[in-house]
């Protein structure tokens, strides 16, 4: 079994796929570095070529994340969970048939409350030398973050695909519902 675990940026995606991870022995493959790290390394392939628009940049990707699951697979290297952001709940169609997926994201977030709630984990997760953006500018990201939501909410519903709005918690919350994430994905295991 593939765990797909999509959605927004800062949601806690990264902190969910971790823990389920460490809980089911899965390795975990966290999509977005390798993703650029394929733009850095292979700027000839059409796998996040700069200035792709994200539906592109998914539609580029989703073949080659097949394909991977797919040789792992063969490998004996059975379920993974992959975790990332170029993954569309319309595109989890295309994997394999014992894939199960959730997004996350935030389509009612207010975006003062977030800007506030990103600064805030920021300031206590910062390292050395790390700055928090512009206000400004990190509201028109949040505002592109919420719009991204309310498509992917959409999408799940479309797609039968289990969505966990995140509106109304920060990041530090995301473990709190471990327990029913794994009921819901079909895991029998305890949080």
């Amino acid at each position: 079994m593939n765990i797909i675990i999509g959605g927004a940026m800062r949601t806690g995606k990264t902190l969910v796929a971790d823990a389920l991870s460490r809980r089911t022995g899965f390795p975990y493959l966290g999509t977005d570095s390798l993703i650029l790290a394929l733009r850095d390394c292979f700027p000839e392939t059409a796998v996040a070529q700069k200035g792709k628009s994200f539906d592109e940049l998914c539609e580029a990707f989703i073949p080659f994340l097949n394909r991977y699951l797919h040789h792992a697979g063969m490998a004996g290297r059975g379920s993974h969970i992959v975790e990332g952001h170029f993954i569309r709940p319309k595109d989890v169609s295309q994997l394999a048939a014992n894939t199960s997926a959730v997004f996350f994201g935030y389509p009612e977030a207010d975006p003062q409350e977030k800007l506030q709630q990103l600064k805030a984990y920021a300031a206590a997760s910062s390292q050395e030398g790390g700055e928090v953006d512009e206000d400004e500018k990190l509201l028109k990201q949040i505002n592109r973050w919420i719009d991204l939501s309310r498509d992917l909410r959409d999408q799940c519903n479309q797609f039968d695909i289990l969505f966990v709005d995140t509106s109304h918690q920060d990041v530090s919350h995301c473990n709190s519902n471990m327990e029913l994430l794994y009921r819901a994905l079909g895991l029998n295991i305890k949080a």
